[in-house]
């Protein structure tokens, strides 16, 4: 079965991904420079964005994927300017749901 592809473009207020092993496969696109932060406490991702400023460009690039470890969910921010907090203490948030 292919596995369904999830795109999210930052940056953004943050929110949540809800992954599925076997399922789905995420790439990140960076329009603007931006200050990455995440918190995967399911470990959905073995290998993933590297927390700190990002600039444009998709992620992890040369055409790859992201493709979750285990079901679970993982909150991230991205904010233009200021900290970076992964648990959505932004003026607005939203969930984006990455499930097949």
């Amino acid at each position: 079965m292919p596995r369904s592809t999830k795109t999210l473009t930052i940056p953004n207020s943050g929110g949540d991904l809800k992954m599925n092993k076997n399922q789905d496969q995420l790439q990140i696109h960076v329009t603007q420079q931006c200050q990455w932060c995440y918190d995967d406490p399911d470990d959905v991702f073995p290998d993933f964005l590297a927390a700190g400023q990002v600039e444009p460009g998709t992620y992890p690039g040369n055409g790859e994927y992201y493709i979750p470890e285990n079901d679970g969910q993982v909150s991230y921010g991205c904010p233009l300017t200021g900290d970076c907090n992964p648990d959505g203490d932004w003026d607005t948030g939203h969930t984006i749901t990455v499930s097949g």
